[in-house]
Formats: structure tokens, sequence, C-alpha cells
């Protein structure tokens, strides 16, 4: 299975269903399909505002969030390219914009059916699209 390694908050916050979308500055191929999600040993250099959603969303102590670890699996059910109409026609959730890279030029990958594992799988992550054989 194809696996996409992410860093904290935003891994935990997909796996919480809070995340929809996924954006990066280039397209997976296929674009649709099961995807494992993977958190990254370190933390996002993210804004206030990502780690005041992820309080929210998370608890407290975001300390204890997994790292280095298959947390579960989405699917990514479309891929689209940012320009205008994307943007004006879904980027309405200002949690959701605060959550991405909505880059003119980029791409979001629409995520759904999460399914969070009990126990995350401790594994070693890899940029871009990865084969993960768990």
């Amino acid at each position: 299975m194809k696996a996409l390694t992410i860093k904290q908050p935003y891994a935990s916050l997909i796996m919480a269903g809070v995340k929809h979308y996924e954006t990066r500055s280039w397209q997976w191929l296929w674009c649709t399909g099961k995807l494992a999600i993977h958190a990254a040993k370190t933390d996002a250099k993210a804004s206030d505002r990502v780690w005041e959603i992820a309080h929210k969303y998370l608890g407290d102590d975001l300390s204890v969030l997994p790292r280095g670890a298959v947390l579960g699996t989405v699917r990514v059910k479309d891929c689209y390219y940012i320009g205008g109409f994307i943007e004006a026609r879904t980027l309405t959730d200002p949690e959701e914009m605060a959550l991405g890279n909505y880059i003119h030029g980029w791409y979001m990958w629409e995520l759904d059916n999460v399914h969070a594992f009990d126990n995350p799988i401790p594994a070693k992550g890899k940029q871009k699209l990865w084969d993960w054989e768990g």
C-alpha cells in the first residue's frame, strides 16, 4: 500500500477527521485510492493557529501524539489543481484553510474513509509516496 509521511500535528488531525485535504506541490499520478498515513518523527514548523486547532481537537498535551509510526489509512477521493475555481468553491472553512498550503499551482488531495489504527505501527517514513508493507 502507498504511504505518505506527514509531520505532526497534521497527521493526527487527518486521523481525527479534522483535516480533509492534504496539499502538495506535486500530484499523485493515479490520484485516488487507499493511502497509509505515517506520522513523521519531527513536528511541523506550524503557525500558532495550527497549534491552536490541534489543541482544540487533540487535547492539551500534544507531546503524546504518535511519531515515527503509521497511524491509519484514508482514501484519496480526488485530487484538485489549486486555482481560482477550486479556491472559491472548496475553501470556505477557515480551519481547513489554516491546515494546508493552498498555493495557486499546487494540488489538494481530498481525503475520506479515515480508519485510525487502535495502536500506531512503528515505521520509518520516507519523502513523497512510498510503499508500506503493513
